[in-house]
């Protein structure tokens, strides 16, 4: 998988600090948009974006409109085992991945306020993954066993909390969990599964997400057989990024966008690396010229290294620029970095 670390983000003075509102305790769909009011009224400058914490037996009665009203949720799972019996937790987990993944908003795609409802949710797993490494050197077999298979069912993020907060030496916690999640990035059946793809395909959306499905599912196939490292992928919204993102392909997702909201966003999904520009001045670009730039985008971050071909998925009408709010994917197209 290409490195990326373009993740670190830049922020100047129109910007507030805030990425990400967490609430805690969450039973009802109506508790976050009551977050997002007051986040709303709070952080006028731009969208920030709200998980619901799942860990209480309410929450998980209205779970689908939990997770379709909030932009990404967490599997709280110390209190969710304190709440209902903790033996449930573990298909419980599995369940609300899934669920996030093939639920997509309620928002509509062309208005900015909700932009960002479009898509899949992501799922951060948290709570006791590594505990034992507070004191110890070496993690339990069984934390290496969990935090492996919460990576292979579909979680986009591994959150520690006190095996870090309480541990002697938290450094050695944080590499050791890297190395277990990207031993279990590498499992054969863990890509293009025909359980992921099932997923997604239970999605209820439009024609327009169907067909989103559909191209981000290609673009993963045509990479994985031209062993290609890197599916770049214009979006503004961020939906087709997270389409592919929900398919898990080995390949680096380079999510190109113009809107800063999009890359805040698109931090939290899996295998995504946003990277944040101004197409063509905005204007209408030929599919050449959108892939000369693509080309020398790659070379200027420096993610061409050991690539010779790359997987493009954008949209493109001729009218509109690449990036637009209006412009949808209908295009994937395979080019060289040589």
């Amino acid at each position: 998988m290409v490195s990326c670390e373009l993740a670190a983000r830049q922020r100047d003075s129109n910007f507030a600090s805030v990425d990400y509102v967490a609430m805690s305790f969450v039973k009802y769909a109506d508790d976050l948009k009551w977050l997002k009011n007051v986040v709303a009224s709070t952080l006028l400058r731009r969208k920030v974006f709200t998980i619901a914490k799942i860990e209480t037996p309410e929450a998980l009665k209205d779970l689908h409109n939990i997770v379709a009203e909030a932009d990404g949720v967490m599997v709280a799972r110390g209190d969710l085992a304190v709440e209902i019996p903790m033996e449930q937790v573990p298909k419980v987990q599995r369940d609300i991945i899934n669920l996030a993944h093939r639920t997509f908003g309620r928002g509509d795609v062309h208005r900015g306020d909700s932009i960002h409802e479009k898509g899949p949710k992501f799922v951060i797993v948290a709570t006791q993954l590594i505990e034992s490494m507070k004191e110890k050197a070496q993690p339990l077999r069984a934390e290496v066993a969990d935090i492996h298979y919460a990576v292979r069912d579909g979680a986009d993020a591994i959150m520690t909390s006190a095996e870090t907060a309480q541990a002697v030496n938290p450094v050695p916690v944080i590499e050791k969990m890297a190395s277990i999640a990207r031993e279990a990035e590498t499992e054969d059946d863990r890509i293009y599964a025909p359980g992921r793809r099932s997923i997604l395909a239970q999605a209820s959306v439009t024609g327009i997400d169907s067909r989103y499905i559909a191209l981000g599912e290609a673009a993963c196939i045509l990479a994985h057989n031209r062993a290609s490292n890197a599916i770049v992928v214009s979006t503004y919204s961020g939906r087709g990024a997270k389409v592919v993102s929900g398919l898990r392909p080995r390949a680096t997702i380079v999510a190109v966008t113009t809107r800063r909201e999009t890359v805040y966003n698109l931090l939290a999904f899996s295998g995504v690396c946003p990277v944040l520009v101004e197409a063509g001045g905005g204007r209408p670009l030929t599919v050449e010229e959108y892939v000369t730039f693509m080309q020398e985008l790659l070379r200027e971050i420096g993610l061409e290294r050991g690539l010779e071909e790359v997987v493009g998925f954008f949209g493109l009408d001729f009218e509109k620029p690449p990036t637009g709010p209006e412009t949808t994917s209908n295009t994937i197209r395979l080019f060289d970095l040589q």
